[in-house]
């Protein structure tokens, strides 16, 4: 079984601008190998602040599983102004 070594997350939209309405965008999780290979592995996210929440459970932390062959979409709702930051934590 391969472990993971590096989590990558990058926000599907580089720049958002809060204008009073919640924003629907999403970010892409992936995983991999110390051979930089894609690995599925069960990654726990967090997010860090108060302004946004998971989309689908509308909370502050999911589990999600990565793909061998692609991104996993995480859909995320921000949901006021101020930074947003999303980390990645696996078990070994």
């Amino acid at each position: 079984d391969s472990l993971p070594s590096t989590v990558t997350i990058e926000f599907a939209d580089s720049s958002l601008t809060y204008t009073g309405s919640n924003i629907s965008t999403s970010v892409d999780i992936s995983a991999y190998d110390t051979t930089s290979t894609r690995v599925a592995k069960s990654v726990e996210l967090k997010i860090d602040g108060a302004n946004g929440q998971f989309t689908s459970n509308s909370g502050t932390s999911i589990t999600v599983t990565t793909s061998t062959s692609s991104d996993t979409n995480v859909p995320v709702t921000v949901t006021g102004p101020g930074p947003l930051s999303i980390s990645a934590a696996f078990s070994i």
